[in-house]
Formats: C-alpha cells, structure tokens, sequence
C-alpha cells in the first residue's frame, strides 16, 4: 500500500511492517503496538491513518506514531481480517475470513452478517470505488 505521503508499507512476516519513505526503511512490530500475527490488510484514510487488518488479532489502526487495537472488529466471529477499505466517507470496511463484514463509523461498529446480505460464505474483499466523475 502506498499512503499519503507516497510511502510504500509492506508486511514483511509474523508482527512486522516495512515502510519506505524518502528512502529509508523502518519497521514496525510489537514495540509500536503491532501484535504477533502476520499483516494481511492495508488501508489507508483520507485522514492518514493506516488501517492493519491481522491474521489472528484483529484490526489495528495507526495515528500518532503507534498501532491501536481497534476494538469489535475480529473480537468475537473471527479475528482474521482478510480486506479492509476506507471510504471517502470516512467509513471503514471490513472483510473476515469466515465471520462478514464489519462497518466502522466513529464511534460505533455494525456487524453485518454475510447470511442476511445473502453473501458466498467465505466472501473476503471488499473495495471502495470513486463517485463517478459527474457526481464529483
């Protein structure tokens, strides 16, 4: 993923983020609150945070220098986060393995059941597409 300061992150192994700006490489693990699972999902905000979607851990946000636990995504159906988007609208999409999707807007999380939306079970994109161009 590339954020938007044109930094390339990259998920490099159990617990480890790579990000390259200006040149230079710095990694990211557990001492900047990542946990000890692999980094499946990147996405990035309009508001520069970076979003990290885990393996085992759930979802993860970064603002300020540091990874935050982002609390009822992956909690209780399913911690392996598999694809994440973020909206213009400022809302962020998750997609689990095996538990749906999640709807993050500050201050709440909505759950929304892959059976009631009539979804494949095992559905695990998700993409956020621009307005076309005459409703910009």
């Amino acid at each position: 993923m590339v954020d938007g300061e044109g930094a390339l992150w990259l998920s490099a192994g159990s617990g480890k983020l790579l990000r390259r700006h200006d040149g230079e490489w710095t990694i990211f693990d557990e001492s900047h609150g990542l946990p000890a699972s692999f980094i499946y999902a990147l996405a990035k905000g309009d508001d520069g945070r970076i979003w990290a979607g885990s393996h085992q851990a759930g979802l993860y946000v970064f603002d300020g220098g540091r990874f935050e636990s982002v609390s009822g995504v992956g909690d209780s159906l399913d911690s392996a986060i598999r694809s994440i988007a973020v909206g213009r609208d400022g809302l962020v999409w998750v997609g689990t393995d095996s538990g749906g999707f999640s709807r993050l807007s500050s201050p709440r999380v909505s759950y929304l059941d892959p059976d009631k939306l009539r979804l494949p079970p095992r559905s695990r994109s998700t993409l956020h597409s621009p307005p076309p161009a005459e409703a910009r």
